[in-house]
């Protein structure tokens, strides 16, 4: 009997020895990641009625770092910081000095890394060498190759490493690979943009066993069905911090062992992920992410940020605070049908060109005008991209093709003036075109049109290949002047939606 209940009672104190000895050699180590992208050098707080009340503002740096200080407070030396790309081309106040406010801004935060996105190269190389040159924390890009030179952009990284408590995390970024395709090719030329899943298939054995990495974070702006693409073709992928498709991943994916994050755009949200990462069983145990919105009414602004950003404003107040015109009704943007504010953009190409027939793409309008006064940081935010208007000639067959992609394209429908179409989205052929007509008459294969667009669009962006047939090109004027010149004219503004592009479902 004493010896049955001394073995129970030895069996009790070895299953205790070994429940406090997994405990110790389990230890886990909580780590906080915060993240942005596709900021778009929205550096103020600025009005979105679809997230606030009309009477509020959303975004701004001066809220966002009192969010970062504060997670940093309440977990020292636990809390790494990145960015999804796109960081710069969308304000006044960071296109006019070329992003360096932005990466200014981001160095005062100090951002641990962000990867290279598609508009990053959208005021030519020399541009983007100087963003990277001015930022304190490395950009990374390893699949973003020179041509002549077979190195990386200049001043890019494949990856980093960073240790937080012995534990080795690895970040590799991976730039959009259809950035030659969507942006300006007077800045990628040069330059080759490998596949994610090419890239990452070489690095993450290198980081993984000669650099002896624990975790591995992607920073991607290869947009969300590319992400979740990658985790599934990709293994050893920890973390996945996404960008380019602006979309607010209110909760974390999971694509088989990956954790894929997005933090939506402009600021409204900043991403946080906190996890749980066990030193014995070398893996992520336990995670919860979120987003938290940026809503000013109830963040307090950081005093030092506060400073910086007053010395921009009163830089450019002038020219930011510059009347342009009114709006009588709102006017909006949607990129898969007919929307007033592109009807009225395509009508200025149009009628200022001469032409018979004006177009404009969809994500070249990047904001809506609500009703009201229109100043020149508006402008901006509506059109940010520094875009010619040009003229050439096309035959109605160049026409015709060029118009029978539109609803194949990711990016976006072209939005059009003097075209009527009419499109079958329920077809077998998804948006097939089934009639043009141009000034009310049908579209003659052979006949000679002239048409006014922007010069991305000219040069074959966004792979509308009816475009390397036209003749005759001139380049014109700047599209933002141009709409600028229009607006003080014609103010105040109104938009219809006329039927120029007729859909049946």
């Amino acid at each position: 009997m004493k010896k049955r209940k001394y073995l129970v009672i030895m069996m009790f104190m070895l299953i205790l020895v070994f429940t406090l000895t997994d405990s110790v050699l389990s230890k886990s180590i909580k780590i906080i990641l915060l993240h942005t992208n596709d900021m778009h050098g929205h550096i103020f707080p600025y009005e979105n009625p679809d997230i606030v009340p009309s009477s509020e503002t959303i975004g701004g740096f001066q809220y966002l770092a009192t969010l970062i200080k504060n997670e940093r407070k309440a977990n020292p030396g636990k809390v790494i910081l990145f960015d999804g790309g796109d960081i710069a081309q969308g304000s006044l106040y960071s296109n006019i000095s070329y992003g360096i406010p932005m990466i200014e801004l981001m160095n005062l935060l100090k951002y641990d890394g962000a990867v290279i996105g598609n508009h990053e190269f959208d005021w030519g190389e020399e541009k983007l060498r100087n963003m990277i040159s001015s930022a304190n924390f490395p950009f990374l890009s390893p699949n973003i190759i020179n041509k002549k030179k077979g190195d990386f952009f200049e001043g890019a990284r494949p990856y980093i490493i960073k240790d937080i408590e012995g534990i080795r995390i690895a970040i590799i970024g991976v730039a959009c690979t259809d950035t030659s395709i969507i942006a300006a090719k007077s800045g990628t030329g040069n330059y080759y943009f490998y596949s994610g899943e090419e890239i990452l298939k070489k690095y993450i054995p290198l980081v993984k066993y000669i650099h002896r990495a624990d975790i591995i974070i992607i920073l991607s702006h290869e947009g969300y069905e590319k992400d979740k693409a990658m985790a599934l073709q990709v293994d050893g992928i920890d973390i996945i911090i996404g960008g380019h498709t602006h979309l607010p991943l209110y909760k974390p994916e999971i694509v088989k062992d990956t954790i894929i994050l997005q933090a939506g755009k402009y600021m409204e949200y900043l991403g946080r992920l906190e996890f749980e990462y066990d030193m014995e069983r070398k893996k992520i145990t336990d995670f919860y992410g979120k987003l938290i919105k940026i809503e000013d009414n109830l963040i307090e602004p950081d005093k030092e940020i506060n400073i910086v950003m007053e010395n921009y404003r009163k830089k450019y107040e002038t020219l930011a605070l510059q009347e342009i015109g009114r709006a009588s009704t709102d006017l909006t943007i949607t990129k898969s049908r007919e929307s007033n504010l592109a009807n009225l953009i395509a009508d200025i190409i149009r009628e200022t060109s001469k032409a018979d027939v004006g177009l404009i793409n969809s994500g070249g309008i990047r904001e809506n005008i609500p009703k009201g006064l229109i100043t020149m940081e508006k402008i901006y935010r509506i059109l940010p991209f520094d875009d010619l208007i040009v003229t050439m000639d096309l035959t109605g067959r160049d026409l015709e093709n060029i118009m029978s992609c539109n609803f194949r394209q990711k990016h976006g429908i072209l939005q059009v003036s003097g075209l009527k179409l009419k499109y079958n989205l329920s077809s077998p052929e998804a948006g097939q075109l089934i009639s043009i007509m141009v000034g009310n008459k049908p579209v003659q294969p052979d006949a000679i049109y002239k048409v006014a667009t922007i010069e991305f669009l000219a040069d074959g962006g966004n792979n509308y290949e009816g475009f390397k047939n036209k003749k005759n090109l001139h380049k014109l004027v700047s599209l933002r002047d141009t709409v600028v010149e229009y607006f003080k004219n014609h103010s105040p503004l109104t938009g219809k939606i006329e039927g120029r592009i007729e859909i049946i479902d």
